[in-house]
């Protein structure tokens, strides 16, 4: 599972990207892997591991959910 999401406002200067990963990792564990950071920029990355899909799946949709609520959409 993959969401992009971006939030632009020129007047405030926001113009930022939000990426959330669902997957496995090497090891089978369900990990889900944020990046974020200013468009045009690599920005930063934080991965999470979980011990059973439904609780990545929960988190990936609480992250997506709090992303949302801030103003961010999806990419496209």
């Amino acid at each position: 599972m993959h969401r992009s999401l971006e939030r632009r406002d020129a007047p405030e200067n926001i113009d930022r990207f939000y990426r959330i990963d669902l997957g496995r990792d090497l090891f089978g564990q369900w990990c889900v892997t944020r990046g974020w950071g200013r468009n045009g920029t690599y920005g930063r990355q934080k991965i999470d591991s979980f011990p059973s899909a439904r609780d990545a799946v929960q988190a990936f949709r609480a992250l997506e959910a709090a992303k949302r609520r801030r103003g961010y959409v999806a990419r496209g």
